[in-house]
């Protein structure tokens, strides 16, 4: 076998089919457990592996989609997980394929909130059968048929964190585009997945070729990560061949074996025009078809999409919208009034352990217009490792928006950032040592982004020289740390006016300054009428100069119509 991580991206991959349907058709009795199979008769197992890889496959995948031991106890052989998967495994390898990917997928628990189990208990599950898997030298993790983008992404992290390997991901979607079980969209499920380290991402069934295909180039807008396409072909009927044809014929029509094998092979065509790296059948596969599709793509160079990661810039996530900050998009608006400075009501419910007053201010600050929500609940006197991790996942059920994590409790922040379906972005890291130490390593860890403060030692530095040269150390120490500069947003730190009319003046020349470097940048306008009886005229004063001078982002309190109202006349009268 050659190294399957040199290919990706390279040289189009064609990818064996789901096994299921070719084990039906090989006589797996009703009812049985596919994956026991790898145990109980391994030969039925591998004539299937064998048959798709003379049908010129390059990768054959592990019969273990279903073999995470809670998925494995509804067969009551839960207690055989380990076997089943390393038997899966060396089956696979024994055809001596290109590739071997061992397959996992969804264990059939549902983390919280939306379902009863927590994330370390999912991430168990993953972790244990990666393990198993890994111990048996397959070249990546496949993770397959994946409804839930935080179910997804918990396994991506037990992977990568129990084995060295590449790690494939496939969503699921339906027809709509979203995920089932998360509402999620191909481009947020690429941005989430490529930040806590995919090696590709894709779509793995769920719908036909043709809207498989618009997911695709959903995704590549996005990610410059290879994206795998495996497409349904259709429902097997008796006769082993595709009916109710989701290639292309009508819900109606029934395909005929050749007219699946004709139109896979066009599909097959199609995707590789449109970028995809790694092309296969899902539901309904049939040797045949796979075949066809290898014979028309099988050895073929990549080709990326021209529209493949257009933009640039910051791109972050809740579990079913993103935002891009830079890269040529309007300046963006942070939410800031989940803070319990000064709000006394949020945080008595928030110690009496109601989030339904922080979630209840998220849902007014987007409805208002803020494309992300700041989360900071420092001044509640509350257990914040517990509490904040339970904010954050609340807000993710109930808010589209991206989450700002402003925490400074260690534990806290990874515990919200590690169970977060989203890509966060982290208020903040300064100049200061212990916080590099604490925030760099845990955003590397978790695909978040970083706000960066111009401050050092709990001071602001009192020119824009000044405040820059902590900037550029902070910077050298993020990108030494793993961080790129698109992971980096750079607050210049206004200053309240209350004293001084022209307290920010250096804050815009900060701004200057970071744009000359090509850095993103953000202003806290609302701290620039702290103090004052009437905030809304200087902060909406302060939004106009802040994004004519090219600010990438603000954060504001979008309950003040005016100062949205002068953001909203200032992004588009702005010329990039």
């Amino acid at each position: 076998m050659s190294d399957i991580a040199l290919r990706l991206g390279k040289g189009i991959l064609v990818i064996e089919g789901a096994l299921d349907s070719q084990l039906v058709r090989a006589g797996m009795p009703a009812g049985a457990c596919p994956d026991e199979l790898n145990i109980m008769d391994a030969e039925m197992v591998a004539d299937a592996h064998r048959s798709n890889l003379l049908s010129g496959v390059d990768c054959i995948v592990s019969n273990t989609r279903g073999a995470t031991a809670h998925a494995l106890a509804a067969f009551e052989v839960a207690d055989d997980a380990d076997a089943i998967n390393r038997a899966g495994v060396r089956i696979a390898r024994g055809m001596h394929p290109e590739h071997v990917l061992a397959a996992v997928g969804p264990c059939g628990l549902t983390i919280e909130p939306r379902g009863g189990s927590t994330f370390d208990d999912v991430h168990r599950q993953y972790s244990d059968q990666v393990k198993s898997l890994a111990a048996e030298s397959p070249e990546a993790i496949l993770i397959v048929s994946m409804t839930d983008i935080a179910d997804a992404r918990c396994a991506l992290i037990a992977a990568r964190e129990a084995c060295d390997l590449p790690v494939i991901v496939g969503c699921t979607f339906g027809e709509d585009g979203r995920m089932p079980g998360s509402g999620t969209d191909p481009a947020t499920a690429a941005i989430v997945l490529g930040a806590v380290g995919a090696s590709a991402v894709g779509i793995d069934g769920g719908v036909g070729f043709e809207t498989a295909e618009k997911l695709l180039v959903q995704m590549e807008r996005v990610t410059e990560l290879p994206v795998m396409v495996r497409a349904d072909v259709g429902v097997v009927d008796g006769g082993g061949y595709p009916k109710a044809a989701v290639i292309g014929l009508t819900a109606s029509g029934a395909a005929s074996h050749r007219g699946a094998v004709s139109l896979a092979a066009a599909w097959a065509q199609r995707l590789r025009d449109d970028g995809a790296a790694l092309i296969g059948a899902a539901e309904g596969s049939h040797p045949a078809v796979t075949g066809a599709m290898a014979a028309m793509v099988k050895g073929d160079e990549v080709r990326r999409s021209p529209c493949a990661s257009a933009g640039g810039g910051m791109l972050l996530a809740g579990p079913r919208a993103w935002s891009r900050i830079g890269g040529g998009a309007p300046c963006r608006t942070i939410g800031g009034r989940i803070n319990t400075t000064g709000q006394g009501a949020l945080a008595a419910s928030l110690r009496a352990g109601d989030l339904s007053l922080a979630c209840g201010i998220g849902r007014e600050q987007v409805s208002a217009g803020a494309d992300l929500l700041d989360v900071n609940v420092g001044e509640a006197d509350v257990d914040v490792a517990d509490v904040f991790p339970r904010l954050a996942g609340a807000l993710a059920g109930c808010c589209d928006a991206p989450l700002v994590f402003d925490c400074s409790d260690p534990m806290a922040l990874e515990r919200s950032l590690r169970g977060y379906p989203g890509r966060a972005l982290v208020n903040s890291v300064t100049g200061d040592q212990e916080s590099l130490e604490r925030v760099l390593p845990c955003a590397v860890r978790y695909g978040a982004a970083v706000i960066v403060l111009a401050m050092e030692g709990g001071v602001v530095p009192d020119t824009a020289h000044g405040r820059i040269a902590v900037i550029d150390r902070v910077r050298d120490a993020a990108l030494r740390a793993g961080l790129t500069d698109a992971d980096l947003l750079y607050d210049v730190l206004a200053m309240p006016e209350a004293h001084d009319a022209s307290a920010n003046d250096v804050a815009y020349e900060t701004l200057r300054l970071a744009h000359e470097r090509g850095l993103l940048t953000l202003m806290g306008v609302s701290n620039v009428s702290f103090g004052l009886a009437d905030r809304v005229p200087p902060d909406a004063a302060c939004a106009t100069c802040a994004i004519g001078a090219g600010v990438d982002a603000v954060i504001i309190d979008p309950r003040e119509v005016e100062v949205m109202e002068a953001i909203g006349r200032a992004r588009y009268s702005t010329v990039p």
